[in-house]
């Protein structure tokens, strides 16, 4: 066992303990505020008031705005560890969805708010940026994807499709023809390699987003149906192409919907066993996605009322699960938050021999570890004797994640321990 040089307090308010999946929650509270704005300009919302739509729509901006804030406070607290994991590997790239979530905001505020020209040219500017920083995060992300042998997963989709976000600001902020259209065509390229290849690919194997990251297959069609209506809304639409194109990306929006719900059969013990696990913030905007894509299909291409119901259930599932999701977030962020460990400290152990397991490696921060087990046949809680170290009083408890020794299961291993009396292992 080695022991890291250093053991420092950490106080219940430490940032470090912030999730890096702020940033999938902020995405999905301001998918949502647009899913309630859309909704009032369904031809059944138009009886309404305006403030039915607008004041849920504000309230959803606010969270989304304190929820990408607090993402940022982590990136700057955590260690550099952990910063070199959220911003130079693969999956960490594909975690950085600022660049979608900020210009998404800027132009959901717009539409609540208005402003003044002033304010039209600051916004334009943000996703402008945003589009810039889009094509940046996506070039890295590939580049790093390849290095580290990283096929084609749901993960992929949050870095390459969201180009496309700069064609949704089109009609409102009335962002050049051609950014626009390149946004969109670069969109439909990336959708027509990737949804086939991805959805193949889960499809076939469960150990492929074996989790909430499933969720992700939903989100590249509605995604592009939303930009390519929204740019037929602009003056970019003789640059877009054809209506059938909508049409297809619909089309194919509803499949990725239906296989995603098949998908989640084989996952749902994973999924029961999971919940609530911070991951399921990729499930966020999928599901605000996809009711965005409905809605705007009925409001804007092809006024039914048959699909205009379908486009009213969607949203109302998005909104429960939305705002449920970020509900058990906020239960346990709270809960993590409210914990008052005396000691920081991060140890290996090599190699620590159970009646009921093997625990080859335990990595705790902030009293939480991850550990992977080889234990013989079914998954069994692996504890850690008193007797592996009599100096040490420890306590392990299993947390439904860790590897069985015939490849089973993934979990975690959450360790309790009390080092003040170590002396020697």
């Amino acid at each position: 066992m080695s022991r890291s040089p250093s053991e420092e307090s950490t106080a219940s308010w430490d940032p470090k303990r912030l999730p890096a999946a702020m940033n999938g929650f902020a995405l999905g509270m301001a998918g949502l505020a647009a899913v309630l704005l859309n909704l009032g300009d369904l031809p059944s919302s138009r009886g309404f008031a305006k403030e039915l739509f607008s004041c849920p729509a504000g309230f959803c901006v606010i969270v989304a705005i304190v929820e990408q804030f607090l993402f940022f406070v982590k990136l700057v607290a955590c260690s550099r560890k952990k910063r070199c994991q959220m911003l130079e590997t693969a999956k960490g790239l594909a975690g950085q969805t600022w660049h979608t979530t900020i210009p998404l905001i800027t132009t959901t505020s717009h539409r609540l708010w208005g402003g003044s020209a002033a304010s039209v040219i600051v916004a334009q500017v943000i996703v402008h940026m945003g589009a810039v920083a889009q094509l940046v995060v996506g070039f890295a992300f590939l580049r790093r994807a390849f290095k580290d042998g990283l096929s084609p997963e749901p993960v992929w989709f949050p870095a390459l499709v969201t180009v496309g976000q700069a064609a949704m600001s089109g009609s409102t902020l009335r962002i050049h023809p051609g950014i626009v259209a390149a946004s969109v065509w670069t969109g439909i390229v990336v959708c027509v390699i990737l949804i086939p290849w991805v959805t193949y690919r889960v499809s076939v194997s469960s150990k492929v987003a074996p989790s909430a990251t499933v969720a992700l297959v939903s989100a590249p069609a509605s995604f592009m149906t939303v930009s390519i209506i929204a740019a037929r809304m602009s003056d970019a639409k003789p640059l877009v192409g054809p209506k059938a194109i909508v049409h297809a990306f619909l089309a194919t929006e509803l499949l990725s919907l239906l296989i995603t719900s098949l998908l989640i059969i084989p996952r749902f013990p994973r999924l029961r066993d999971d919940f609530f696990s911070f991951s399921f913030g990729t499930v966020t905007f999928p599901a605000a996605s996809t009711a965005n894509a409905t809605i705007c299909y009925v409001a804007g291409v092809w006024p039914n009322p048959v699909l205009e119901t379908v486009a009213v259930c969607i949203a109302v599932v998005t909104i429960v699960t939305v705002l449920g999701l970020n509900v058990a977030m906020a239960v346990a962020l709270s809960r993590d938050l409210s914990a008052k460990p005396d000691i920081t400290v991060d140890i290996e152990v090599g190699s620590v021999e159970c009646e009921a397991a093997q625990v080859q490696t335990i990595r705790p921060t902030n009293t939480n570890a991850t550990a992977r087990s080889n234990a013989q046949g079914k998954e069994e809680k692996a504890r850690i004797p008193r007797r592996a170290a009599s100096s040490v009083s420890t306590n392990a408890r299993d947390d439904r994640q860790f590897v069985n020794g015939n490849g089973g299961t993934e979990g975690r291993i959450s360790a309790s321990l009390d080092l003040s009396s170590v002396s020697k292992l």
